[in-house]
C-alpha cells in the first residue's frame, strides 16, 4: 500500500514538472510570410511576346490556337520549353527587392536596359549580372527594382533561332509524303506505300514503311542555327515532305559526316542532328532474316588412328 502511494506521489510530481517546464517555453514563432509571386500576371494567361535588344531586330512570338509561334523575323514554331522559362519569371517567388532609391539605375545598366521583354502590356528591363554572383542579374519593373536568377538571358539576347522548336516538321506533325533521295512514300487510303520498289524490309516492307515515317514525325534537332549557303559547298541531296492539310516542306542536306545537317533555306535555318540519326532517317528497316532451325552438320570423327612407328 506504501509503494502504490509513493508511485502516485511520483506521477503527481512529473506531471507538475513538465506543466512548468512547457509554461518557460517561449510562444510559437509565427510562421514566416511566403514571398509574393513577382508579378500578378498568369503565365497562363499571356498571349504575346516581344523581346527587344540593343542593336538587333525584335523578336515576335505568339500563341496561336494554344501553340506559340515566332511570327517575326522568323516563322517558325516555338521551342515550349524555353518559351515557358521566360513566362516563369512572371510567377517566380525566388528574387530579392532593392530599394530603388538607394541604387543607379546607370550603374546596374538598366537605364537604357540592353533587353526589354513584353509579356502582352507588361514590360520587363534586364540589367547587369550582381557583381558578387554571375548567376543573378538584376531587373527593372515599372519603378521597382529586383535582382533574380539569370536563367533565361542566354536565349533572350541571343538569334532568333535559340527559341525555335527543335522539331524541323514542327509540334505533332503527319505526314502524308515522304521524298528522300533513295525511297519515296505516300499514304493512300490510310496506308502508307512506296512509289519505288522495295526490297530487304521488314515483315514485306509495311512495318518497315511506318517505321521510317513514325521517326520523322517524332525528329528532334540536337540544335537550331541560322542558314548561311556556301556557294562551294553545294547541297548533297534534297528531302520533300508533305503535312497533311498543309504546303510540302523541302530541305537540303548540307552535310552527312560528321555532322548530319538539314537546312531549309526558305527558313534560313538549319538543323543540326546526331549521327546515328543518319541511318534511321535516309532508309527503310533492314529486314532481319527469321531463325531457321536447321539440323546442325555432324561433327567429323576426330582423327585417332597414329601414324606407324617405324621401329629400328
Amino acid at each position: 500500500m506504501r509503494q502504490r502511494w509513493l508511485l502516485n506521489i511520483g506521477l503527481l510530481l512529473l506531471i507538475i514538472g513538465l506543466g512548468f517546464f512547457i509554461w518557460q517555453l517561449p510562444p510559437t514563432m509565427p510562421k514566416t510570410q511566403e514571398t509574393p509571386k513577382l508579378t500578378m500576371l498568369d503565365p497562363l494567361q499571356v498571349q504575346n511576346l516581344r523581346v527587344e535588344r540593343v542593336g538587333q531586330e525584335p523578336i515576335e512570338i505568339k500563341k496561336v490556337q494554344g501553340v506559340w509561334q515566332i511570327i517575326s523575323p522568323l516563322q517558325l514554331p516555338a521551342h515550349d520549353f524555353r518559351i515557358q522559362a521566360i513566362l516563369q519569371l512572371l510567377s517566380t517567388r525566388n528574387y530579392r527587392k532593392l530599394d530603388a532609391s538607394q541604387v543607379k539605375l546607370a550603374e546596374l545598366k538598366l537605364e537604357p536596359a540592353p533587353i526589354k521583354v513584353q509579356f502582352d502590356d507588361l514590360i520587363m528591363e534586364f540589367g547587369d549580372q550582381s557583381p558578387m554572383n554571375e548567376h543573378l542579374r538584376y531587373l527593372k519593373i515599372k519603378s521597382e527594382i529586383y535582382l533574380l536568377s539569370d536563367s533565361v538571358h542566354h536565349f533572350l539576347n541571343g538569334n532568333a533561332v535559340l527559341l525555335a522548336n527543335l522539331s524541323p516538321l514542327g509540334t505533332s506533325a503527319k505526314l502524308s509524303e515522304l521524298q528522300l533521295p533513295n525511297v519515296h512514300l505516300q499514304l493512300k487510303d490510310g496506308r502508307w506505300s512506296s512509289l519505288k520498289p522495295v526490297e530487304n524490309t521488314r515483315d514485306g516492307g509495311a512495318d518497315a514503311l511506318n517505321t521510317l515515317v513514325e521517326t520523322w514525325e517524332h525528329l528532334q534537332a540536337l540544335s537550331v542555327r541560322p542558314y548561311h549557303p556556301d556557294p562551294t559547298l553545294p547541297p548533297q541531296g534534297e528531302i520533300q515532305i508533305s503535312l497533311q492539310n498543309q504546303p510540302p516542306l523541302n530541305f537540303k542536306i548540307i552535310s552527312l559526316t560528321p555532322e548530319f545537317i538539314l537546312a531549309r533555306p526558305d527558313k534560313s535555318v538549319e538543323y543540326h542532328l546526331s549521327q546515328h540519326q543518319l541511318n534511321k532517317l535516309m532508309n527503310l528497316p533492314v529486314k532481319v532474316p527469321d531463325a531457321v532451325d536447321a539440323e546442325p552438320e555432324p561433327e567429323k570423327a576426330l582423327e585417332t588412328t597414329s601414324p606407324p612407328i617405324n621401329k629400328p
